[in-house]
């Protein structure tokens, strides 16, 4: 009789072991949390080129009307850097020009990233640029097309 209420014992405490399991495993973070609602192009953007040379973020932000470029920072080879930035061409949802130049002497040489031809989505997560053109490594300019730059 030990013998089998020690088997019953084992089946009732394996079988609440498998209950707890599966009910841990459906805890933690809520995998349909929803994107966050963006309702205008203000706020922080980031670009990293594809062989990692030059990163960029910039913020776009609008003021009295005007869409204007702030709190710019660029990453050449790794090495951190302030920059400036421009718009040109801004009728959104088209921008015709975003260009974010090194203005740091950490980085030596003026490297720049320019996005042309650019288009901001309906739901203002990301902006598509048709054409890209960057230096890097200095002297050298290199273009991408179909470029999307992420809100941050």
């Amino acid at each position: 009789m030990r013998v089998i209420g020690y088997f019953r014992t084992m089946r009732i405490n394996g079988f609440l072991a498998v209950v707890l399991f599966v009910l841990l495993s459906g805890c933690g973070k809520d995998s349909s949390t929803p994107a966050p609602v963006y309702t205008s192009v203000d706020g922080v953007w980031s670009y990293t080129t594809p062989d990692n040379a030059i990163t960029v973020e910039f913020e776009l932000k609008t003021s009295s009307g005007t869409l204007g470029i702030t709190a710019n920072s660029i990453k050449v080879g790794g090495v951190a850097g302030q920059a400036a930035g421009t718009l040109m061409g801004v009728s959104l949802p088209a921008i015709g020009e975003i260009r974010v130049n090194a203005n740091d002497a950490v980085l030596v040489q003026p490297y720049f990233i320019t996005f042309a031809n650019c288009a901001v989505s309906s739901n203002y997560a990301t902006i598509s640029s048709a054409n890209v053109s960057y230096t890097y490594p200095w002297g050298t300019v290199k273009t991408l097309s179909g470029v999307v730059i992420t809100r941050k």
